[in-house]
Parts: structure tokens; C-alpha cells; sequence
């Protein structure tokens, strides 16, 4: 359920002017701050008159080396730009290329990387370079000129990158809370389905409503209600593990992907939730608010068959059951109860001594398949009658069966 759906917009207006006005200084401060360029060579002299080129534009790094380039590049995420000589000692251009684009890190991964070139070999150096990934070249001696326009293009292109991922990473998130959307959480929750089928691992959903919500907004109106759930998403996403990812799909909804969990990690993850959630209040006015949380589960080692949609609708099942049961509470992934393991003859004859029938009644196909050997012994010793029951016994036993009586 939306916002708009639930009848009002859950964002504070001094929220919006906050960020607003944040966003506001931010722009204007990426706006005066220079991009970073990596130049790496191994000549100083080099490295110096393209300072001298560059300064006036960008914020210069430098390395004499791969090597040095690659730890910088690892400890410094703001760099936009590698420049980097082919010929140098530990590390040469072609290793730092490749160490780049072979990267976890996707922003790194896709950083542009500009190669200088020597005159001999020229033609070939480039093809290799082009072939590993490079993003553009230059010949040395460089002209000044065809350096900073080079260097600008692709400073600009990566302003693009982060623009854009900027974009699709705020399209994926609540913009009250700041957690995931429903968006987010449905392509993440597939794909994270998907790894579990691969590697049989177990996987499990959790769906969260903040209870009492409606009365709470009419009492302290919607400022308040705002504030009570980015505090409930905060409070949440400090209970979960990192692993798991935590989204809003709802005015009063959240929903938790739980890879590699059990349904008994799930059921104590859920218990420990509610607990350390509901143990903590807000201060709304004078008034101290305590939040409590309804909690449906699913979990299982998924198979062809187990399907996200499917899942979902699972574990909306469990959360309604939770509601309507008053909430506070926990549903789906139950413990199982281990039946307990069959007494012996003497014990269960013990239990009967002491009135206790209900204790022996769920044993009695193996205590009976126990006393089977007694008996035949008594019918082929002492000539007693009991073919037809020993016969009963038998098939009792194997179907596994307790003998009732029938009333005579």
C-alpha cells in the first residue's frame, strides 16, 4: 500500500526543506570542487609538465608506478580519471588496466583509463590497450592541448556515470526512510531466489507492519507519523544482518530478504526483532509512543518449483494471521516439536502404575512391537491361545498402528 492510498503523504514538509536545501549546498560544492585525476609514469619529468598542464582543471595524484596507482586507486573512490604510462617497473600500464577492469568494485571497474604511448610500436600498443579496456590514448610527448581536452572529455563522462547511477540508485530507494522500495526489493528478492536455487541454500522473507499506525498519525497528525517511521526504519535496520536486505513497501509495511537462513533462524530472528523493537519508545510531544510490530515468515530450501510470487503471497498469508491474532507477534516457521523417543517396557508399565496412560499412548505400536517376541514365546511354551492377537499385533506393528480397543 502507497502513501497516497493510505490517504496521506507520510513526509514531513520541514523534511522536504531540509533536503532541499542540503541538496542545494551539495550541488554548488560539486560544482566548485575540482575532479581528481590519477597521473601515472614513471619519469618525473613527465609527471611535472603534466601538473603543469593540468592543474589549473583538475586535483592531481600522482604515481611513479602500477603498483603505487593500484593502492591509491583502492584507498581514494573520489579519483574520476587514471592517466597511466605503458613502461614502468613493478606494475606496467597493462597491469594496472587490467587490475582496473577485473575489479568487484564496479565504480572502479568502469573508471576511464587514458594510456600514453611511445612512438615505437605505436599502432600494436594501442590495439592491446583497446583490446584490455582502455578508454582513450595519447602519444608522448604529449601536446598540452590534446591532454586537457582528452582528460576533460573523460572527467566529464564520468560525471555522467555517477549522475546517472545516482539516478537509478535513488529510483530504487524510499525517499522517506532511505531503505529499499518495493522496486528494489522485488528484483533483489528474485535474484537472490535464484542464487539460493543454484546453491541449495535455504532462503527465507520476512514482512513487517508497524501496528496501531492509523490511530498514532490522527492523534499527532503527520509530521509525528513521519518521524515515528523513519525511527522504526532505523531501529529495524540496526537489528538485521548485513547481508539481509531491509525495504519499505508500504506506509506501515517492511519487508526483509533473509538469505542463507533457516526457518528456525528466521523464527529467532523474527523474536529477537520484536523483542529489541518493542523494548525502546519515542518521544512524540508528551507522550512516550511504543511501536509494536507484526511479523510473518516464510523460509524453506528452495526447489524448481519455489517461484518469488510465490513466496510473497506465503508470507502475506502469515502476516495477516499475525495481525488478526493482535498483533505483537510472530507467525510462520514454527518450531517443530521432536517426538520423543519410546520408553521401554518397564518404564511405560511404570507410567501405567502411576495413572499416566497419556504418556505411554503414542508409544504403543513400538512397545508392542517390544512385547511381540514375549508373546509367542507364552503361546509356544505354555500352549496358550493367542494366534489370532499375535497375528493383529503383527500388522499393528508393521502398519504403525496403536491398538485401540473397539468396545469388546
Amino acid at each position: 500500500m502507497t502513501d497516497a492510498q493510505n490517504g496521506h503523504q507520510a513526509r514531513p514538509e520541514a523534511a522536504d526543506n531540509l533536503l532541499t536545501g542540503t541538496g542545494k549546498v551539495m550541488e554548488m560544492e560539486a560544482q566548485t570542487e575540482k575532479p581528481r585525476i590519477l597521473f601515472v609514469d614513471d619519469s618525473r619529468l613527465i609527471r611535472v609538465a603534466a601538473q603543469r598542464i593540468l592543474n589549473e582543471d583538475f586535483d592531481i595524484r600522482e604515481a611513479g608506478d602500477g603498483e603505487q596507482a593500484w593502492q591509491q586507486l583502492l584507498d581514494d573512490p573520489d579519483i574520476a580519471v587514471v592517466i597511466t604510462d605503458l613502461s614502468m617497473p613493478a606494475l606496467d600500464g597493462m597491469g594496472l588496466l587490467a587490475r582496473i577492469r577485473r575489479s568487484d568494485d564496479e565504480q572502479l571497474r568502469n573508471l576511464p583509463v587514458i594510456i600514453l604511448t611511445g612512438k615505437e610500436d605505436e599502432e600494436k600498443a594501442r590495439e592491446d590497450a583497446l583490446a584490455a579496456g582502455a578508454t582513450d590514448f595519447l602519444s608522448k610527448p604529449f601536446d598540452s592541448v590534446q591532454l586537457l581536452a582528452r582528460t576533460q572529455a573523460q572527467a566529464s563522462y564520468r560525471q555522467l556515470q555517477q549522475t546517472t547511477l545516482s539516478l537509478e540508485e535513488s529510483a530504487l530507494a524510499d525517499p522517506l526512510t532511505g531503505l529499499a522500495n518495493q522496486q528494489h526489493f522485488l528484483v533483489q528478492g528474485s535474484k537472490e531466489l535464484a542464487f539460493a536455487k543454484r546453491h541449495t541454500s535455504p532462503f527465507g522473507l520476512a514482512l513487517i507492519n508497524l501496528e496501531d499506525f492509523g490511530t498514532l498519525y490522527e492523534r499527532h497528525g503527520k509530521q509525528a507519523a513521519s518521524r515515528l517511521l523513519v525511527e522504526s526504519a532505523q531501529r529495524l535496520q540496526e537489528l538485521v544482518r548485513q547481508e539481509d536486505t531491509l525495504a519499505r513497501i508500504g506506509t506501515t509495511h517492511f519487508a526483509l530478504i533473509l538469505p542463507f537462513t533457516t526457518p528456525k533462524g528466521a523464527r529467532q530472528m523474527a523474536e529477537r526483532v520484536i523483542a529489541q523493537f518493542c523494548s525502546s519508545k519515542l518521544r512524540v510531544g508528551r507522550d512516550d509512543i511504543a511501536m509494536r510490530l507484526s511479523i510473518g515468515l516464510v523460509a524453506e530450501t528452495p526447489d524448481d518449483s519455489t517461484t518469488f510470487k510465490g513466496m510473497i503471497q506465503s508470507v502475506k498469508q502469515q502476516l495477516a494471521a499475525a495481525s488478526q491474532a493482535g498483533g505483537g507477534r510472530v507467525c510462520g516457521c514454527e518450531q517443530q516439536v521432536e517426538p520423543l523417543p519410546a520408553p521401554d517396557l518397564m518404564t511405560a508399565l511404570q507410567w501405567l502404575a502411576e495413572n499416566k496412560p497419556e504418556r505411554v499412548a503414542p508409544h504403543l505400536p513400538v512397545l508392542l512391537g517390544q512385547l511381540l517376541p514375549l508373546l509367542e514365546l507364552a503361546r509356544a511354551t505354555l500352549g496358550l491361545e493367542l494366534t489370532e492377537g499375535i497375528e493383529q499385533l503383527h500388522l499393528q506393528a508393521a502398519s504403525g498402528d496403536a491398538v485401540i480397543g473397539h468396545g469388546g
